[in-house]
């Protein structure tokens, strides 16, 4: 039997930029990876990345994946979300709003979700307690809507 190759506008499965904050612990990562494979995205990446980063060759990279994703992931602490704009992520993430991608910002906090001021309006940031409930979220969130 032959393998053809399906075409691209048919075959092509979503993928997931997923941006996680040095600050949180490697379940976060474990808890992103389980909720974007279990919903068949494929998943790009990158931990820790900081504004002194733009410009080298992992930055770039991340710049290029990021704007190839359907859907753009960030789990970040407390203070991170407070200070939005000193983020690495943070230009990519307003214009990739306004351009119409899926931006799911979280952020570990006690604190309410509408207490992070400093994103864009159209890109809310949701207060998670710790990666468990991180996990339970961003399958909630990325499960297509019922109807």
């Amino acid at each position: 039997m032959q393998q053809t190759s399906p075409t691209p506008s048919t075959s092509r499965a979503e993928e997931a930029f997923i941006c996680v904050s040095q600050q949180l612990g490697t379940e976060w990562t474990a808890e992103a990876h389980k909720a974007v494979t279990e919903l068949g995205l494929t998943p790009f990446f990158y931990q820790g990345l900081q504004k002194a980063h733009e410009g080298s060759s992992v930055s770039n990279e991340a710049h290029r994946d990021l704007w190839d994703c359907d859907v753009i992931i960030v789990a970040i602490s407390e203070n991170e979300a407070k200070n939005a704009r000193a983020l690495w992520v943070y230009n990519d993430i307003e214009v990739a709003a306004r351009r119409g991608v899926r931006c799911l910002i979280y952020a570990q906090s006690i604190a309410t979700s509408g207490a992070f001021r400093d994103w864009p309006e159209n890109v809310p940031v949701q207060s998670v307690a710790d990666a468990k409930q991180f996990g339970e979220r961003l399958r909630e969130d990325l499960r297509p809507p019922l109807g």
